[in-house]
């Protein structure tokens, strides 16, 4: 990161002009013979060209890992929440910007994922073309080097080809182009305020993307001392807006760390002593040296350190970061330039790695310590260090050497892209990504379980089984894998062998909710209902409140009779899931068992506004109306009307269905219609051998044979066919 005698390429010479002279230097050299008219489009085309080529694999890639929590599943995306609340809710997250992002792409091309991959990798250009300008804009040679090594280093790949990342790409731009209107706003180089607004403008788009972007503040001064040879007092002063966004990013970002479990007072995993802290933090940092120096292996999950500060050897790297920074702190101390570059780049890694450092909590470190995605932004710090080497070097091998280290530099681009465009596959499906890492990591719990859950999702529960069974011999005190297989059995239709293995993974993890609900889904089945009820109880505890897990519990109540509990939490599925056609129809149901009838036509009515053909709903719909007691609800017309859609839609010869037309019809006087609608149903009843289904038109037809129309008390059942979910 050695200062460079100009921060622009020199400038085309004018018509008739004499010869330009000769390079004095490699990075002049370089300017001359790739860009021989001096303009940046060249350079543009070729970074770009360069990572499209490391990138081109990302087009064929889907949505991997927790990419539903954030894009497919998110309910501010899909449903039912909105806009407003990816910025008033838990659904922020660490990264509302991101999330809103996230909304108008879902508004523009729904869940097609290769859009979002295509933005992935323009957000990635783009930081990379803002980072080399910045660089310019610090007189660092070999800007553009510098940004090329960044852009097509493989450890970015996790960033750039896993959508969720879009957190490290968009908070990466915003970052640079903090850092760029600082840097020209410390130069002077234009009107002063109008740059300084724009880098808070900037800076407060990055920590909204992305709360690890809270280390600007200090980023910002490290750029000051390089542009200044040291830090004015008055500069302190003009930190002041970013140091307060830092201080609401970080207590939001604390927030949601804590609702995630991302803290030791959440996993006892995560406890660790203040020395133990320490030793993380140093060996992380040289792990992450060390992958940028050597990018193999790369896997999504490392393995996870067992850290013992007792351990003499254990504080190694810590006492070799300390002497490193101490040497090159005393030699920039004596005004060594490389020394000065070196601390730079050095400190810039540092401060830009504190939030994944291990010294304090976050959501990942249940998993590993470390992370490719989390040096996106520190690793600019070192390659463009190492670029800037590497022109130096080349500066001093003299003007005989300047092809051939070209063509070094030109194979290490090359080399490092070719690399990252083989690494971009993983990252395709669940499948490769969890395949991958359980392959190059044995231990990885977690790629162990999500492979499995894979093939569950994709309709493979038997090798999901089988895979489980494996896994449990390695993971033997793995409570998920133990549930996990209880889903895979229970998909098989084994509910007895389900129901085992739900309990032996409780008696591993007593508070597991995902656990719970799954047992007492099961129970639902089986027709345990009481249990049930227990068991969802108990998941609603430590899950967060979710429509599905409400209205299965409200089926339990239902089916228990408790009709006034289950009422309830069919009114809470609505409200947290308020567009759903299904839980209005079921809400609609369980009013209309209760007696509420005209509560239940209100429910079935909104239902149908959601979903206009929901047969069912116009089912239940037309029987209400045509056969309520309520007279002020009762409504023959239309009931005639919604039946015969209903029948139409749902194919003729249908008892059920017929059933309701029947009863429509005589309660619009159209008996002689009625009596023939309801012997042929009789006749449909009889064929498909349903006894109960045969009952019931025979009592309708003596009512019309008596000229009494069917009438349904309160709290009586539904039609058959029409009855609560199970």
């Amino acid at each position: 990161m050695t200062a460079s005698g100009s921060s622009e390429p020199p400038a085309r010479p004018a018509a008739g002009a004499p010869a330009p002279r000769r390079a004095e230097s490699f990075l002049e050299h370089g300017v001359q013979q790739t860009f021989p008219a001096a303009q940046p489009w060249l350079a543009i085309a070729i970074l770009v060209a360069v990572i499209v080529f490391a990138y081109r694999g990302v087009w064929h890639g889907g949505f991997i890992w927790d990419d539903d929590i954030h894009v497919t599943h998110n309910p501010c995306l899909v449903g039912p929440l909105g806009f407003l609340d990816i910025w008033t809710s838990k659904y922020a997250r660490i990264c509302p910007l991101v999330i809103s992002t996230f909304w108008l792409e879902h508004l523009c091309w729904g869940l097609n994922a290769l859009p979002y991959h295509v933005v992935n990798v323009v957000f990635h250009i783009g930081t990379a073309l803002v980072l080399w300008r910045t660089l310019l804009l610090l007189n660092v040679r070999g800007a553009w080097l510098g940004a090329l090594l960044w852009a097509v280093h493989p450890v970015q790949v996790e960033s750039v080809a896993w959508i969720t990342e879009l957190k490290n790409t968009q908070s990466g731009l915003f970052f640079v182009l903090c850092l760029y209107f600082y840097a020209r706003w410390e130069r002077r180089s234009a009107a002063s305020g109008r740059l300084y607004a724009f880098a808070i403008l900037c800076g407060a788009a990055a920590m909204a993307s992305k709360s690890s972007t809270v280390v600007l503040p200090p980023v910002l001064l490290l750029c000051s001392w390089w542009l200044c040879g040291g830090i004015p007092r008055k500069r302190w002063l003009t930190l002041i807006p970013f140091v307060l966004m830092a201080a609401v990013t970080i207590s939001w970002s604390m927030w949601s760390q804590h609702l995630e479990g991302g803290y030791a007072s959440d996993n006892p995993d995560l406890v660790r002593s203040i020395p133990e802290r320490i030793i993380t933090a140093a060996r992380v940092t040289w792990f992450y040296l060390g992958k940028l120096a050597w990018p193999s292996p790369l896997m999504f999950v490392y393995p996870r350190w067992t850290v013992h500060a007792g351990a003499v050897v254990a504080w190694l790297p810590v006492i070799a970061l300390a002497l490193l920074s101490a040497v090159a702190g005393g030699l920039a101390w004596r005004r060594r330039p490389w020394a000065r570059a070196l601390v730079f780049a050095g400190a810039f890694f540092i401060t830009a790695l504190l939030p994944v450092l291990g010294l304090v909590d976050h959501y990942f470190l249940r998993y590993s310590f470390v992370g490719d995605h989390f040096q996106y932004l520190a690793s600019m710090g070192p390659l463009a260090f190492a670029a800037s080497a590497l022109v130096a070097i080349a500066d001093s091998l003299g003007r005989r050497l300047w092809d051939a280290a070209s063509l070094v530099l030109v194979a290490l681009v090359v080399g490092l892209a070719w690399l990252s465009s083989a690494h971009v596959p993983v990252f395709d499906s669940d499948f490769k990504l969890w395949g991958d890492t359980l392959q190059r990591n044995p231990k990885a719990w977690l790629a162990a379980n999500n492979l499995g859950v894979s093939y569950l999702q994709a309709g493979y529960p038997v090798i999901a089984q089988r895979h489980f069974e494996k896994m449990l011999d390695r993971f033997p005190a793995s409570a998920s894998i133990r549930s996990n297989l209880g889903l895979a059995l229970f998909s098989q239709g084994r509910k007895e062998e389900a129901l085992g293995w739900y309990r032996k993974a409780l008696a591993l993890k007593p508070e597991d909710g995902d656990t719970h609900l799954n047992l007492a889904n099961a129970l639902l089945t089986t027709g345990a209902y009481g249990e049930a009820v227990e068991e969802f109880n108990k998941a609603m505890k430590s899950l967060p409140p979710a429509a599905s897990t409400h209205q299965s519990l409200a089926n339990a109540l239902a089916a228990l009779g408790r009709l006034d509990e289950a009422l309830a939490q069919y009114r809470r599925a609505v409200e947290l899931d308020p567009r759903s056609p299904i839980l209005r129809y079921n809400l609609g149901i369980a009013l209309a068992q209760a007696g509420k009838m005209r509560e239940a036509v209100q429910s079935f009515e909104l239902a149908l506004q959601a979903a206009p053909n929901f047969t069912a709903a116009v089912h239940n719909l037309a029987w209400v109306l045509a056969t309520t007691t309520d007279d002020t609800v009762r409504n023959g017309g239309r009931a005639l009307q919604m039946a015969e859609f209903a029948l139409a839609a749902s194919g003729p010869g249908n008892p059920m269905m017929m059933r309701v037309l029947a009863a429509a019809q005589f309660e619009t006087g159209h008996k002689e219609d009625a009596l023939k609608t309801i012997q042929a149903a009789q006749v449909f009843a009889a064929a498909a051998k349903d006894s109960g289904l045969s009952a019931a038109l025979r009592g309708d037809l003596e009512g019309f044979r008596q000229g009494k129309p069917v009438r349904i008390a309160p709290g009586q059942t539904p039609p058959s066919g029409a009855s609560l979910p199970k």
